[in-house]
């Protein structure tokens, strides 16, 4: 059985604003303490060696980035995530169309001060290539 069979998601109706994460026989002690500390799952990310967890917390979105068991593995728990670093402390990201087979997180990011850019993200090593970037008409940069 492939781990990604093992996840599905709960709504916490007693407050619409909460999401967590569940596996059928065990919540994560990490998972679990997202809704305790009022994280809202804006949206997950399923890959093949990896989930993708899109985390916001006081306004601000964080992408935590999970390393899945290897097929035929159970889930104990999703611990140690890594955190995408981003430069500027306020910003926006989405995420983009990436392969479920692929190591690599494609996502949109911009902020006040950065136009919309488009970023692949190693989720192996932890790096991140520029790939695109818009330009801001009528902007001129010396």
């Amino acid at each position: 059985m492939h781990p990604l069979s093992m996840f599905k998601l709960a709504t916490k109706f007693s407050n619409p604003i909460l999401y967590f994460l569940m596996l059928p026989t065990l919540v994560t002690p990490q998972i679990k303490g997202l809704a305790m500390m009022r994280v809202k799952i804006q949206g997950i990310q399923l890959f093949s060696d990896h989930v993708v967890v899109y985390e916001r917390e006081n306004g601000l979105l964080r992408v935590v980035i999970y390393r899945l068991p290897a097929v035929g593995e159970p889930i104990e728990s999703l611990q140690d995530g890594q955190a995408v670093d981003f430069v500027d402390p306020i910003y926006s990201v989405d995420p983009s169309e990436s392969q479920f087979s692929s190591s690599i997180l494609r996502f949109s990011y911009s902020s006040l001060k950065t136009p919309r850019s488009v970023y692949d993200y190693d989720m192996n090593i932890g790096t991140s290539v520029l790939k695109k970037i818009e330009m801001v008409r009528g902007y001129y940069h010396e």
